[in-house]
C-alpha cells in the first residue's frame, strides 16, 4: 500500500487495484478487449484533440496517427483509464517507413540514430496521456514515468532494439524521459505548435525506476499484466 498527497487529497494505492493491459491493433476486432480499445480511443482523441486546438494547430490532431498504433498501453482502475501510452513498431528494412509522416519531423542526425541503433525495428512511444484526477502526486510518484518503464519492459520482451518519442516540453515529457536515462537526439521540433525533444532509449540502456514508489509499481504491474491477444493473466519475465 502506497500513500500518496494528490489534488483531491490523501490517496491509498493498492496496485491490486490496478491492471496494465496491451491492447494489440491485431485481431482486436474479434477480441473481448474491443470495448476497452474503443475507450483507449475516446480517451487519446478527448485529450489530444483539445490540446493541438488550443495551440492554434488543429491540423496536426489526425485520427491516422491512432489507427496506426500496433500497440496501446494502458493502466486501468475500476475498469477507468487512469493512464495510457500509444506504440507503433516500425520495421526500418521497410523503404516507406523513412518517408511516413511521423518521421517527417525528425532531423537528419535523429533518423541517422534510428537507423544505427534500431536493430531492424525501432518501436515509438507516443501521446503519453495521464488522467488529470491522477496526475500532480507528491513523493515523486507519476502514473507517467509507471507506464513509461512498463513500455520499456514491453521493448525488451519483444526484442525491439530501441524507442523513440516525440517528447511535448510544456507537459514536461522531456524532464520525464532525462530522469529515465533517455537520450535527446533533437530539441525544440515542432508537431503541429507543439515544442518538443526527439528523445530515445535503446533495450540494453533501460534502468529501473529512480523512485521507489514507483519502481514497485512496475515491478507487480509487469508481473500480471494482460494481453488483448490472450485470455487469461500470465506473469511473465522481461
Amino acid at each position: 500500500m502506497i500513500y500518496l498527497l494528490s489534488d483531491i487529497g490523501i490517496m491509498k494505492l493498492n496496485s491490486n487495484d490496478f491492471q496494465y493491459l496491451v491492447l494489440e491493433k491485431e485481431g482486436i476486432s474479434d477480441s473481448p478487449f474491443l470495448p476497452q480499445y474503443t475507450q483507449a480511443y475516446e480517451f487519446w482523441k478527448s485529450m489530444w484533440k483539445p490540446i493541438f486546438e488550443k495551440v492554434g494547430s488543429p491540423q496536426a490532431f489526425v485520427i491516422d496517427d491512432f489507427y496506426r498504433q500496433d500497440l496501446v498501453p494502458v493502466i486501468m482502475c475500476k475498469g477507468e483509464i487512469v493512464a495510457a501510452h500509444y506504440y507503433s513498431v516500425f520495421n526500418l528494412k521497410n523503404p516507406a517507413t523513412h518517408e511516413i509522416r511521423y518521421f517527417s519531423i525528425f532531423p537528419e542526425p535523429a533518423m541517422q540514430w534510428v537507423n544505427q541503433h534500431g536493430q531492424n525495428r525501432v518501436m515509438s512511444m507516443e501521446f503519453l496521456t495521464v488522467h488529470p484526477q491522477w496526475r500532480k502526486m507528491d513523493n515523486g510518484f507519476s502514473f507517467a514515468e509507471v507506464i513509461v518503464c512498463l513500455g520499456f519492459q514491453l521493448m525488451k520482451q519483444r526484442q525491439i532494439g530501441a524507442m523513440v518519442g516525440v517528447a511535448v516540453k510544456a507537459a514536461g515529457i522531456d524532464k520525464l524521459a532525462k530522469d529515465l536515462s533517455c537520450s535527446i537526439l533533437s530539441s525544440e521540433v515542432k508537431r503541429g505548435n507543439l515544442v518538443c525533444d526527439i528523445v530515445s532509449q535503446t533495450a540494453d540502456n533501460v534502468r529501473p525506476s529512480p523512485h521507489p514508489e514507483a519502481r514497485i509499481f512496475v515491478e507487480e504491474l509487469w508481473a500480471h499484466y494482460i494481453n488483448s491477444t490472450q485470455t487469461q493473466t500470465t506473469r511473465r519475465a522481461a
